[in-house]
């Protein structure tokens, strides 16, 4: 009687243990374990999150206003999103982003910007899900990026820079 308590000990143990790994990996399946990027907007006033970053940076109203050390492309018009044109501090580093939209091609608009930054210009290029991000810059740290990619029919183009 005594073995038979004993094995039955051990199987409930077992039970237990399987239901509980079982639990956690529904609990975990499908979640990410990178940080989440979060930004909330209230007002002119954007808070980004990432991870256990969170810093407040400022929505420009007009950022063709904006001194992003490389011409915005002639013709182009600020982007509709306007979440997406915004400056402030970011681990104590001073930046500013404007995002812009053209009806240019992407190889017209990133020919424009090879010619602004002239022999240290730099080119790269990113392919996501359905989208090919076109990158231009200087050999200088300090260079300003420009992003440019087609969505919806239209050219955008992201300026990311950081302004003394």
């Amino acid at each position: 009687m005594y073995r038979f308590k004993k094995i039955l000990g051990i199987v409930i143990i077992i039970g237990i243990l399987g239901a509980a790994g079982y639990y956690i990996y529904k609990s975990t399946s499908g979640k990410s374990s990178q940080p989440e990027f979060v930004a909330e907007q209230s007002g002119n006033s954007l808070k980004l999150l990432y991870g256990n970053i969170g810093e407040n940076v400022t929505l420009l109203d007009n950022p063709t206003q904006t001194n992003f050390g490389v011409n915005i492309y002639p013709g182009a018009t600020v982007s509709a999103n306007k979440a997406a044109s915004f400056a402030g501090q970011v681990n104590k580093v001073n930046f500013a982003t404007g995002s812009f939209t053209c009806s240019d091609s992407v190889d017209k608009v990133v020919n424009y910007y090879k010619q602004q930054f002239g022999s240290t210009a730099k080119t790269g290029e990113i392919t996501g899900q359905d989208v090919t991000y076109k990158t231009v810059t200087g050999s200088d740290t300090a260079s300003p990026v420009v992003v440019v990619y087609q969505s919806n029919g239209q050219t955008t183009i992201q300026i990311i820079s950081s302004p003394t």
